[in-house]
């Protein structure tokens, strides 16, 4: 007796019927990503104090911040982009062309997606994923020579992309043009430590120490009023009865993600408690 015993009456033998059940997946997942959008934009999320739509499909739905991310990238493209919304959901684009047509979605390509759109979906319609990819390339290849064209930048933009693994690390890259790559060269000669023959760090680590200083002292001494959302404080909860002890559970207010018990009692060593009672 297999698995597949347990479960003969669900699996589909036939070819024809399993591709028949993947484009209906992958139908129904575009609209679930539709859904995602709208429930972040009208901010449905925070009815039981959630403070991000990402981090409601974590705590909820058992995601992975990563599945999350990807649900919600996803549905704020085809919320865009009506007539690629309208082909993932008839199942004529599957759900990994769509994800690759993604990267027609930046914020700078908007206006000539808007207008070429209906033309880029009937070609994709008719092509497999790895003309796919060549299609989109050589779309974004064009979209950036208009944009050179019409206003040529002067300087290369500023480019950071990072998260946050299951293991509580925070990886990532960037990429900076000349300007912000003084400046942080500048910060991090400034805020590097040296414990002199002491020193059992590297210099990677000297300088990721140095950033997290950074950070840190950013956080705690602007004001935010020229920003949208002034948010200079971490916020953690932690059960009362754990926070006098050697291993305090804390969570990650902003995130909704547990804190080690090493880092939530750094943060406990310099802060301000609120009592809350449930």
């Amino acid at each position: 007796m297999t698995v597949l015993d347990d479960h003969a009456a669900d699996i589909l033998r036939n070819i024809d019927d399993f591709a028949c059940a993947a484009v209906e997946h992958e139908r129904q997942a575009a609209l679930l990503a539709l859904n995602a959008a709208h429930l972040e934009a009208t901010g449905a999320f925070g009815l039981d104090g959630t403070v991000s739509m990402n981090a409601w499909l974590r705590r909820h739905l058992r995601m992975t911040p990563q599945r999350a991310g990807e649900l919600l990238a996803t549905g704020r493209f085809l919320n865009k982009s009506h007539v690629f919304a309208e082909a993932a959901v008839d199942g004529s684009l599957s759900a990994s062309q769509i994800a690759v047509a993604r990267r027609t979605g930046k914020p700078k390509y908007s206006e000539i997606l808007s207008e070429t759109q209906a033309g880029l979906v009937e070609t994709l319609k008719e092509l497999d994923i790895h003309q796919t990819v060549r299609a989109v390339d050589h779309w974004i290849h064009r979209a950036d020579a208009l944009l050179d064209e019409k206003a040529p930048p002067l300087e290369r933009p500023n480019e950071l992309t990072y998260g946050t693994t299951l293991d509580d690390v925070t990886h990532g890259t960037f990429r900076l043009n000349e300007a912000a790559g003084t400046e942080l060269d500048k910060a991090i000669q400034t805020a590097i430590t040296h414990a002199g023959k002491d020193e059992t760090r590297t210099t990677g680590e000297r300088q990721g120490d140095a950033l997290f200083d950074i950070a840190a002292f950013f956080n705690k001494n602007h004001n935010g009023n020229e920003r949208p959302r002034n948010l200079p404080n971490v916020t953690l909860s932690a059960d009362a009865s754990t926070v006098v002890t050697d291993h305090p559970e804390g969570v990650n207010v902003d995130t909704q993600r547990p804190m080690s018990p090493a880092c939530t009692s750094t943060y406990l060593c310099d802060c301000r408690i609120h009592v809350i009672l449930r």
